[in-house]
């Protein structure tokens, strides 16, 4: 299966390990983000894990910010 990206310039192979998934979250999806990582290595994508780290309060736009900065890049 081709995906395509937003502007249509782009495509990826389904399963492609060079596909990679930059995932990020603050303190609230802490607990989630576990089963996201494993649920993207299942389907041979790579995880860039952001942050949070822990349970400690943390607001999102610094994860966000550093989300889009692996984005960009």
């Amino acid at each position: 299966m081709m995906l395509e990206s937003d502007n249509g310039s782009a495509t990826e192979k389904e399963g492609d390990p060079e596909l990679k998934t930059a995932i990020g979250c603050d303190h609230t999806g802490f607990e989630l983000k576990p089963a996201i990582i494993e649920h993207l290595k299942e389907r041979r994508k790579t995880a860039l894990d952001k942050g949070a780290f822990s349970h400690e309060r943390a607001d999102y736009p610094v994860y966000a910010k550093k989300v889009a900065g692996a984005v960009v890049s």
